[in-house]
């Protein structure tokens, strides 16, 4: 479906061509920010739980993310991030063009209701068509808290289940979900527009990801508001100004402790090729029994010995807001494991997941999402949705997939997975091969 001028107004305002140099307030990937994210040379194997833990292959893409998380607590009216090149310390002036994405994440503590509007704007001369693509969006209401000890893995129909706006929000972005059934959008030049306006209660949270493609230059918002948001309204509301009040939940970030994120952030999606020798297109099973383990979402203060920290930087940033997307909310990971049975028996092999983050207690969840493993057969891929719910420093018993490779056999996997907001990194995906009886 094409919707041609998608309710938009014009734009009160004259923009100006934006450069990097333009901000004052962008933050890039320094020396810093590229020795953080850079693999330290370990003179002994991590492990956890006795099994040896390895960095994870591969690296993020460079696809720009809007991301809003900081204030994550609303407590009232305002722009929640914005790129648009207007004064004052509500905008950091940024146009999008091509692939892109929008990450919103927030609770609403302000009193009342509140409608959340994902506002573009074209400050060009001619029209811009933008192409939705996979989107979700999910409130309390509809994504209820369901956390139970005894839904650790589920599969099948059950792999549904979820807890949370975070978590359904996730799975739905890996199911192909799509909030906005337009698939494309035209706005005219010089127009403003609201491409998704939703409402979520007090008390309530609301987690909203769009996958968007630009065949031009766009700005983009993220504005709170008491009403359905229209695109007169969210004029008025940029031109205001006014940002988001934060909170003590929300205080300024600091080198040396985790804050959150609002800004642009660079990678969308982790590619890798999962091996364990020195062939890294493959993954080898010998005749031994053998475990290892790969880190996910390793962050700064936490990559299990590696080094390895996976946080994608915020190329510009709110001087308040995090200089790296801790917790990576909504980056999707895409991790091959081509499997080959180097040996002269049939080997098992089990995909198990782990959380190697201390503090709480069995009650407690610091993972609910949702993995897609992939199988290949011929030339189709064969998808198996798993849930998987996690106390802090759990270790997997029941697998999230099994398979038996015969003597000299080849099976390739694919796992996936969209890091759901509320979840806490890191996580860890271990490999168990073992001879088949």
């Amino acid at each position: 479906m094409r919707l041609e001028g998608w309710s938009g107004v014009p734009n009160p305002f004259t923009f100006k061509r934006v450069s990097p140099s333009d901000d004052p307030a962008e933050v890039g990937p320094t020396g810093l920010d590229r020795l953080i994210r850079t693999r330290e040379i370990r003179s002994t194997q991590p492990t956890f739980g006795g099994v040896p833990v390895f960095a994870l292959p591969g690296s993020l893409d460079k696809v720009q993310v809007l991301q809003s998380n900081h204030p994550e607590i609303v407590v009232d009216t305002g722009i929640a991030v914005s790129t648009f090149p207007l004064e004052g310390d509500a905008h950091l002036p940024h146009t999008f063009q091509g692939d892109f994405e929008i990450f919103c994440h927030h609770q609403n503590r302000s009193g009342g209701k509140l409608h959340q509007g994902l506002v573009l704007a074209n400050p060009g001369n001619t029209p811009v068509t933008v192409r939705v693509g996979t989107s979700a969006s999910t409130n309390t209401a509809e994504g209820w808290w369901t956390d139970n000890p005894l839904f650790k893995v589920l599969k099948g129909w059950m792999s549904h289940i979820t807890s949370g706006p975070g978590d359904r929000t996730a799975s739905d972005m890996l199911r192909g979900h799509r909030e906005v059934k337009a698939q494309t959008v035209t706005i005219p030049p010089g127009q403003t527009i609201v491409l998704h306006s939703k409402s979520f209660g007090v008390l309530n949270e609301l987690t909203s990801q769009f996958r968007l493609n630009s065949d031009g230059p766009v700005h983009a918002a993220v504005v709170m508001d008491r009403q359905t948001v229209t695109p007169e309204r969210a004029v008025q509301m940029l031109l205001e100004g006014k940002r988001l009040h934060r909170t003590g939940n929300d205080p300024d970030a600091r080198p040396e402790t985790y804050g959150r994120a609002a800004g642009v952030q660079e990678g969308a999606r982790w590619l890798g090729t999962l091996s364990n020798g020195a062939d890294t297109s493959a993954y080898t099973l010998g005749a031994e029994p053998s475990e290892r383990a790969f880190l996910i979402d390793g962050v700064k203060f936490n990559s299990v010995g590696t080094g390895q920290n996976q946080a994608a930087p915020m190329l510009k940033r709110y001087p308040s807001a995090a200089t790296h997307s801790h917790g990576n909310y909504g980056v999707e990971y895409t991790l091959d494991l081509p499997l080959r049975n180097g040996s002269g028996s049939a080997q098992n092999v089990q995909l198990f997941m782990d959380s190697p983050t201390s503090g709480g207690n069995n009650l407690y969840r610091v993972f609910r999402g949702t993995f897609a493993i992939e199988t290949r057969q011929g030339n189709e891929w064969k998808t198996q949705f798993v849930h998987v719910s996690q106390e802090p420093g759990g270790k997997g018993k029941i697998p999230l997939h099994e398979v038996k490779i015969p003597p000299g056999g080849v099976q390739d996997l694919r796992v996936r997975l969209v890091y759901p907001a509320d979840a806490t990194p890191p996580q860890l995906l271990r490999i168990k091969t073992t001879p088949a009886a």
